[in-house]
């Protein structure tokens, strides 16, 4: 192999031996030499082993290839072979990403061993054998192959290119006969099979059902689906609200939402936070006015105290959601009234942040109850996957 950058007054002559019995004998079956030599005189400039050379540069050309052409949260690699090829193959994939699992399959069982060691070290991930090919290429995001090898290794056969109706026939016969707790999520091409579904699901707890072309490809990374969720409209009390990340006294970053109970207590049930950043400076103009002696008689004035005894929905508690976020809110005098679109409850709350409609001028804001809200028929979650 030659090549030439007469520009640079370089030469070089790639030479490269194969000896498949090398093998046996314990030694690396390729070698490699390369010859750097001035192209007007030929003097050479330098002879050097070119088994790194290669390896490195035939693994960085494969990373910036699966650079393009893979996921960019690719975790996990299957990796055919356990020679110095196979090596930079895996530490040049590694630059480019989170790789946090590999499978190594070798035809040498020892030096299989020897070489998953060895990359474990390096590059400080789990790196292990396996035998099962099929399984090893199932579980991966990437899949290099650093072998001479003259037969195939495994099925290339990728379902992702099928059509959501052959996946789900294939789906369907692979677990045909399982039991309980893996189940076939339920499917239906009636329309009005699956507005029941809509409407009996939301009792055990699912937000909506999920629409999918039929003759739709898998196509990773995206939103390839349509969402179908109940739409419901509340009228909200805004109690308070949070200052914007980007813009503490000047920008509202979200309002916060109560309803009365039966007794008169007004609950925290959530947020309305998806506003244009003009809107969100117009309502810190327009809430100024409220926020004059909003302590002295709101609801939640005592809100640290309460939560000691449950009882009451307050703005300012830790979740599992909202660890290491800034909860400190701003009151409101209670005067206000939104209407907000919702689409699910959890227990006294909505799941999700609330969209805001409009304001209710019209509405006092002891109008504003739980009453309002529609009660979901409780459903076993069995029962779903029996439909």
């Amino acid at each position: 192999m030659v090549g030439a950058l007469p520009r640079r007054r370089a030469l070089g002559t790639k030479l490269i031996t194969v000896i498949p019995r090398n093998r046996r004998r314990g030694l690396p079956t390729l070698h490699a030499s390369y010859l750097l030599t001035d192209p007007e005189t030929g003097v050479p400039l330098a002879l050097m082993e070119a088994g790194f050379l290669t390896a490195i540069r035939t693994g960085a050309a494969s990373a910036l290839a699966a650079r393009y052409l893979a996921r960019k949260d690719s975790r996990a690699v299957a990796c055919f072979g356990a020679s110095i090829q196979a090596r930079y193959q895996l530490l040049c994939l590694q630059a480019v990403f989170p790789i946090e699992r590999v499978t190594v399959i070798g035809r040498d069982p020892d030096r299989a061993r020897a070489f998953v060691e060895t990359m474990a070290r390096d590059m400080n991930v789990a790196v292990t054998l396996s035998r099962d090919r099929r399984a090893a290429v199932a579980g991966a995001d990437i899949i290099t192959c650093a072998t001479t090898s003259p037969t195939p290794l495994f099925d290339g056969r990728d379902v992702r290119t099928l059509s959501q109706n052959d996946r789900r026939a294939l789906l369907e016969h692979a677990l045909a006969h399982v039991s309980s707790p893996i189940h076939v999520t339920p499917m239906t091409r009636d329309r009005d099979q699956a507005s029941d579904w809509l409407s009996r699901f939301e009792g055990a707890g699912l937000d909506g059902v999920m629409a999918k072309p039929e003759h739709g490809t898998y196509e990773p990374g995206k939103r390839a689906m349509f969402k179908v969720k109940h739409a419901r409209t509340a009228d909200c009390v805004v109690g308070g609200f949070r200052w914007h990340k980007n813009g503490p006294g000047s920008l509202v970053g979200s309002l916060l939402l109560g309803l009365y109970d039966d007794v008169g207590n007004l609950h925290h049930v959530g947020v309305t936070s998806a506003f244009s950043m003009a809107t969100r400076r117009e309502l810190a103009h327009e809430l100024e006015p409220l926020r004059d002696r909003a302590l002295d008689h709101h609801p939640w004035r005592h809100w640290a105290e309460a939560m000691a005894d449950g009882t009451t929905r307050l703005p300012g508690g830790q979740s599992r959601w909202s660890a290491g976020k800034d909860l400190s809110w701003e009151a409101l005098r209670i005067e206000r009234v939104c209407e907000v679109k919702y689409d699910h409850m959890q227990g006294d709350r909505f799941r999700h942040a609330a969209i805001f409609l409009r304001w209710r001028p019209d509405k006092p804001p002891q109008d504003c109850r739980y009453n309002q809200l529609e009660v979901t028929t409780p459903y076993e979650l069995d029962n779903v996957f029996r439909s």
